[in-house]
């Protein structure tokens, strides 16, 4: 490679990257030359301060733009030492984050940092190329949130449902308090031979949408079966304060559902276990509530029962 990166082949070279990336910037550090967009800088960020370098220009951006969740992802940026890259073979950094716009809103970014050296590694130049991917990173989100969601309730499907719940469980205190509470709608299988799947799978969603309006944003509501529901509550307080919510939250659950001709009672059951020192992972706590669910069956339905 000749000592003085060559002009022609950068220009080729910047051409075709501009067709596929959203933000240019360039450095010949030895050179001090600097290029960059300063209007489309401008029109980003919503300033007219311009920058001499790429250090400075690039650190405004995280120290004033990038979310916080994503700091550590630029830190991979912070030490551009061509020497210690080249002794890597690290030619090239890149990482992905958010950054808030001047209305903002946040954005989703690639940022990937290429180096080109001379053979004697005395004359170098650092390219710094950002490209917008928020749609692809909303479509991954989206795609996310629906592998976590059952597709009839929305809530959280059996499998995340008990993964997250494992992992909370799992990082209780000893003296924490938690319950798992298992619900069962009661007479299901009535309804749905009597009714038919149409009217069963209505009276599943709307039995799902009242289950969210008993609940707090901290709670863990799922589906883990045809008419079985769990809900995870952390930090409840004290046994009286579990007992009230429980309480409240069977008589929300016990309604008329009404369409058309049809009319029925839904009710259901509920099984609850909560957090100890015997009873402290979520397998023990599953069969615990599953165990106090069956004993609000068999006392009748329509109930709860708190395993002791």
């Amino acid at each position: 490679m000749e000592k003085n990166v060559n002009q022609d082949i950068l220009l080729n070279m910047r051409k075709s990257i501009e067709l596929y990336y959203d933000f240019i910037i360039e450095e010949f550090p030895l050179e001090k030359r600097f290029i960059y967009d300063k209007e489309k800088f401008k029109r980003l960020f919503g300033t007219n301060q311009e920058f001499d370098n790429l250090d400075d220009l690039f650190w405004f951006i995280v120290d004033n733009h990038v979310h916080k969740d994503d700091l550590e992802k630029v830190d991979v940026f912070r030490d551009i030492d061509v020497d210690r890259r080249v002794s890597r073979n690290e030619y090239c950094i890149e990482t992905e984050f958010r950054i808030r716009l001047k209305r903002g809103t946040y954005l989703w970014i690639s940022a990937v940092t290429v180096l080109l050296y001379d053979d004697e590694r005395r004359n170098y130049y650092v390219l710094m190329l950002l490209k917008d991917i928020n749609k692809k990173k909303m479509l991954e989100l989206e795609s996310t949130i629906l592998a976590r969601r059952d597709a009839m309730t929305r809530l959280y499907n059996k499998t995340y449902a008990e993964n997250v719940v494992k992992e909370e469980i799992e990082k209780l205190e000893k003296d924490a308090n938690a319950a798992l509470v298992i619900i069962d709608i009661d007479n299901f299988k009535t309804i749905n031979d009597t009714y038919g799947h149409m009217i069963g799978d209505h009276v599943i969603i709307e039995f799902a949408s009242r289950l969210m309006t008993c609940t707090r944003e901290t709670d863990i509501v799922g589906r883990i079966g045809g008419d079985e529901f769990l809900v995870y509550i952390p930090n409840f307080g004290n046994r009286e304060r579990l007992y009230h919510k429980i309480t409240k939250m069977l008589e929300n659950l016990h309604y008329e559902y009404s369409e058309k001709d049809t009319e029925l009672q839904v009710h259901c059951s509920m099984g609850i276990s909560t957090f100890s020192d015997e009873n402290n992972d979520y397998m023990k706590m599953f069969q615990c509530a599953d165990k106090a669910l069956y004993v609000s069956k068999k006392n009748g339905k329509d109930a709860f029962c708190i395993y002791e």
